[in-house]
């Protein structure tokens, strides 16, 4: 499997639900509440798109994510944790004040671009 669509039925994605495969696309759908612990871990990730209603989750729901250079983030997502997303994501996603918006890691660093 290398590419998951959250459908809009869905509220929570539990602990470690998707870890562990080849996937390279995810996208959540905006029903989608909760994401549990490592859900997305240890695949080969490049894009991740993230719904509206996700309200918090952990950033190590996609750790060892070193191919993530596409993050698409809707409205009032917070990141919380310690460990490192994608070469300090989370870092810029706060300077931009957690806005809406796509995430491109492109030449070493971070750029937004605003919906």
């Amino acid at each position: 499997m290398t590419s998951v669509t959250i459908p809009n039925k869905v509220i929570s994605i539990g602990d470690g639900a998707f870890s562990s495969n080849q996937l390279t696309n995810v996208i959540i759908s905006n029903s989608v509440k909760t994401i549990g612990e490592k859900a997305f871990a240890d695949n080969q990730l490049a894009s991740v798109t993230i719904g509206n209603n996700v309200a918090t989750f952990n950033n190590n729901v996609f750790s060892g994510a070193r191919n993530l250079t596409r993050i698409s983030i809707g409205n009032n997502v917070t990141i919380t944790g310690t460990e490192p997303l994608a070469f300090n994501f989370e870092g810029f996603y706060l300077i931009n004040n957690r806005q809406a918006g796509t995430y491109t890691f492109n030449n070493g660093r971070w750029n937004f671009q605003s919906r």
